[in-house]
């Protein structure tokens, strides 16, 4: 052991040492710890002048003031070679080189652990390097001493070089980090690792079994990654995992080796750490990778003489590995058979194959099953070979396929063990077969779906048959549904439950509910009042609802909800009796309101049809459906569009005890509702709104709308029902104001009830008005041989005269109308406006407008023979320039609505005998008078429309 002595630095010289770095062992605080100093000198060193190397330590380091003198040559290497001699002083270590030290790069490393680090943690230690021959100190870069993280042996599940990988990197914390105070994990990989710097879904990303909140919490430069801790991870005890998803896409280094380690620390443990080592290996050699179910076994056979599994070899890239000498393929004693597919010849249990080098691997050789199990299929070459024998373990009958990012990773015998090995965001492909169990589906965004849709692949129970009791769950898909079925109990065969953001979609669902509508639906969503469910999409399914052993009604959907669509569903016959009822509609049961301020709650039920006869219960000597649509109970915003309803009792009803609350809006436009006994039927209260518009509702047997009295009438809603076709341009039949309505019956059931609100009516079929975009209305007229038209009054002197729709053929002349009047052609001088002068008239015509001289003193009021026929048709084409014009409406109404078929075609309209000029843009100023004539300028050609046929602003389906 050497004595405590002090170094004299020599005389400096121009040169000195540079680029210090230093790299701490173990960089705990106060721990002891090797070092390694690494430095460039430019003047040599040599044992004859005895030249030695200082390193000045920070303050701190071992006992706070001195480094401990029990370091001996032994403990520090110089280039490799023992220190001839060491010297301390005070945090200063001098070394004398065993050898000489040619100037360029020295590695000075101080083994054994004789250094104690500072107590402070710390970011930003240095210490200072100078030489005899180079006596100005440089420091060196900062180092950390801290915390540090045990870092277990990464696991890379594929170890193919270069090749995408998921990696496993389990790690124990010396320090506990928070999701809320956003604390970071940073991985450094080694070289040529291929790092991406961003990754498409955060679900490829766990940290101790959490995904990331989002993929902007991972990040990576290089080959580093950092990344923000979704959930709070606890210090100490079992290895936490962070996992790297296959679909991260990072890569294994270029090169074979089998000591590849990691780079690790956290925001809270901020020394790196060094993890265990793992291996790459040679991508030249193929393996036998994939096993690919073809079909269940006795299902859809893969050929004329065999089903089961297709064998496929492949290499780590997914590339069909060529076999050029014969290979032993094996099953061990299950008993099952290999096929030769190119001619259905049974080979043998074990089965040797040669194919050429050109042939894909597998082409044609099947194994078929003999027992429903586990089977691990072993490939053994014969002969030379380039590529290494490996296993593949199948599952077999049946097979449902889990696949995450796109990639298959695993195959399971049920639904359950499936939902089990699944992360969020996979999805399980099932294939075509007769499944018997009660699929529960508990994980979030996940998605069910069939390989061959719902005729061939079919869910079964005896009660609920598919629960979804998580997020944002998919069961089926365009073309990847299922046949849902349950043959009896009190249960929905479907049941979304209070969940969010679920969809059913292209599934035939077949069940029946031994009990009351209220039990639920064959498709149940929310919980009957107490909790509803947001954001549920049900669409594209056909639903059919077997005969229940109960007189109740049993609903095809029952909704509880708020923010859904259902779309496109098909709502067919059952098999219901005339006490059996099978009522496969829709009933909304509770429509919520969101939060205030959190938007506008809907529901939207469009595009669905609801055809045959809809169950079968009798009412009023009819066997139907008890209602396609039954709506209670809604507190925000239902659009129902677009819809064919048929054959019910009720094509919409507003059932005993329905409440539209205030604020609520129900709006029922452009379907087709027809052939039920009531097309709609409302016993709604409340303060809300209900409007149904640009419907048919034709050839319902008994009311196409009937407001039902309640006992507190008070607070009945009446429907806004304008704008509808009722079958016939005469209008819908009111016995009180429109009996000469042709087409079906609208009205009140009681004398003190709120009547219906039907005029104006569409006097042409919806669907001409969603082609032209345009409404064409009539309106209710009661009409006879002679009514006095009100406010036709003529005073003495100049007048204007029109009337609202055309006149009686008998009575249409000029002669004719005075002398209805009173009057003689002698006392009145009339003329119209043919564009370029005046004339006299013949007939009078609907929208136009005439010039009268009334030549007696006393006003006079005409009575006008009128027409006893409405024609829906009435226009009158305008040339440019001044026309005299008129309404053609039987009371007031706005310049710009009545004038909406010219729009932007005139430049002003005149009252000509108070010489007003009339506001034709808002329509709150001006309006138009009956019995009045205007001048209008044309500043181009145009068609008016009369009230039959006025344009207005059409809202389509969404």
């Amino acid at each position: 052991m050497l004595s405590l002595v002090s170094v004299v630095a020599p005389t400096p010289v121009a040169a000195n040492v540079t680029a210090a770095t230093v790299t701490v062992g173990t960089p705990a605080p106060a721990a002891a710890s090797n070092y390694t100093v690494v430095f460039t000198t430019t003047i040599a060193l040599t044992t004859a002048a005895a030249d030695t190397i200082t390193i000045e330590f920070p303050a701190g380091t071992t006992s706070g003031t001195t480094i401990a003198n029990d370091i001996a040559e032994a403990h520090v290497t110089v280039n490799n070679t023992q220190a001839a001699s060491i010297a301390t002083s005070g945090r200063r270590l001098s070394i004398t080189p065993g050898a000489g030290v040619a100037a360029g790069t020295v590695t000075v490393a101080i083994t054994a652990t004789k250094i104690t680090n500072p107590a402070p943690e710390g970011t930003s230690y240095t210490l200072k390097v100078y030489t005899s021959k180079e006596p100005t100190a440089v420091t060196s870069n900062a180092y950390i001493v801290d915390s540090v993280v045990t870092a277990g042996t990464p696991v890379n599940a594929i170890t193919e070089v270069d090749t995408a990988s998921q990696y496993t990197v389990p790690v124990t914390l010396v320090t506990g980090l928070t999701a809320l105070a956003a604390d970071t994990i940073t991985i450094t990989f080694p070289d040529t690792t291929t790092v991406p710097t961003s990754i498409s879904n955060a679900a490829y990303v766990t940290v101790a079994g959490t995904v990331l909140t989002s993929t902007s919490a991972y990040s990576a430069s290089g080959q580093t990654v950092t990344l923000t801790t979704p959930v709070d991870v606890s210090s100490g005890g079992e290895a936490k995992n962070i996992v790297f998803a296959v679909g991260v896409g990072i890569k294994n280094p270029k090169s074979v080796e089998s000591n590849w380690t990691l780079k690790i620390y956290t925001s809270q443990d901020r020394a790196v750490a060094t993890s265990g080592t793992y291996a790459t290996t040679n991508a030249a050699e193929a393996k036998i990778t994939q096993v690919v179910w073809e079909t269940k076994d006795a299902y859809i056979p893969l050929n004329t003489c065999s089903s089961g599994f297709k064998i496929e070899t492949r290499d780590v890239n997914g590339v069909a590995a060529t076999v050029t000498n014969p290979t032993t393929f094996n099953v061990g004693a299950d008993g099952g058979t290999f096929y030769s597919n190119a001619n259905c010849s049974t080979i043998t249990t074990t089965v040797a194959i040669a194919q050429s080098a050109s042939a894909s691997a597998g082409d044609n050789l099947y194994y078929k099953n003999a027992t429903a199990g586990t089977k691990t299929l072993t490939a053994t070459p014969a002969g030379s070979q380039t590529w290494t024998a490996a296993s593949a373990t199948v599952i077999v009958n049946p097979a449902l396929q889990l696949y995450g990012a796109g990639e298959l990773k695993d195959s399971y015998a049920t639904f359950a063990l499936a939902i089990a090995g699944a992360l969020p965001y996979d999805t399980i492909k099932v294939a075509a077969s007769t499944y018997d169990e009660v699929v529960t589906v508990n994980k979030a965004n996940l998605t069910i779906e069939s390989i061959d849709g719902a005729a061939s692949t079919t869910l079964t129970s005896t009660g609920t048959t598919v629960t979804v009791d998580a997020a944002n769950v998919t069961v089926g898909g365009t073309g990847k549904g299922f046949t849902i079925k349950s043959t009896s109990g009190t249960n929905p065969v479907v049941n979304v439950g209070t969940t969010s953001g679920a969809t059913i979609d292209g599934n035939s669902i077949i069940g029946a509910m031994d009990g009351a509508l209220g039990n639920g639906g064959l498709i149940a969503v929310g919980n009957q009042d107490s909790t509803v469910a947001s954001n549920v999409t049900i669409k594209n399914n056909t639903i059919v609802a077997l005969k229940s052993v109960t007189t109740a009604e049993v609903a095809g959907v029952r909704m509880d909800a708020k923010d859904s669509t259902l779309e496109g569903n098909s709502f067919t016959d059952g098999d219901g009796t005339t006490t059996q009822a099978v009522d496969s509609g829709i009933w909304l049961n509770h429509v919520e309101a969101n939060a205030a301020g959190a938007g506008v709650t809907s529901l939207t039920i469009r595009n669905n049809t609801f055809t045959g006869a809809i169950g079968k219960r009798t009412h009023q000597g009819a066997s139907k459906g008890a209602g396609a649509v039954e709506l209670y109970n809604i507190d925000g915003s239902v659009t129902i569009s677009g819809n064919t309803i048929q054959n019910a009792n009720d094509g919409i009803y507003f059932g005993s005890g329905s409440d539209v609350a205030s604020g609520a809006t129900v709006t029922i436009k452009q379907n087709t509702i027809s052939g039920n006994v009531w097309g709609i039927e409302s016993k709604a209260e409340g303060s809300g709104t209900i409007t149904a518009k640009y419907n048919d509702i034709t050839g319902n047997t008994s009311w196409g709308l009937l407001q039902v009295y309640r006992a507190d009438g008070d607070h009945d809603i009446v429907i806004n029902a304008q704008h509808n076709w009722w079958g016939s341009a005469s209008g819908p039949l009111h016995t009180a104001s429109n009996p000469s309505g042709q087409g079906n019956k609208v009205g009140r059931d009681d004398a003190a009830g709120k009547d219906a609100n039907y005029s104006p009516w569409l006097a042409a079929a919806q669907a001409g008005v969603v082609s032209s975009g345009k409404a064409q209305y009539a309106t209710s007229v009661v009409l006879s041989n002679k009514a006095t038209q009100s406010g036709s009054t003529w005073s003495g002197g100049w007048n204007t005269f029109s009337t609202p729709i055309a006149l009686d053929a008998a009575g249409d002349t000029w002669a004719e109308v005075l002398d209805l009047a009173g009057l003689t052609t002698s006392d009145v001088t009339i003329y119209e406006w043919n564009g370029t002068t005046f004339t006299v008239p013949t007939t009078i015509e609907p929208l136009k407008g005439y010039f009268v001289q009334l030549k007696t003193t006393s006003a006079k009021s005409l009575t006008i023979r009128y027409s006893t026929q409405l024609n829906p048709a009435w226009t009158r084409d305008l040339t440019t320039g001044w026309q005299l014009i008129s309404l053609a409406k039987l009371s007031g109404y706005a310049a710009n609505l009545a004038l909406a078929s010219i729009s932007g075609k005139f430049s002003q309209v005149i009252d000509p005998i108070s010489g007003v000029v009339l506001d034709t843009t808002s329509g709150t100023t001006d309006t138009m008078a009956v019995g009045k004539g205007y001048w209008a300028f044309m500043t181009a050609s145009g068609t008016l429309a009369g009230f039959s046929t006025t344009p207005v602003a059409f809202d389509a389906v969404p």
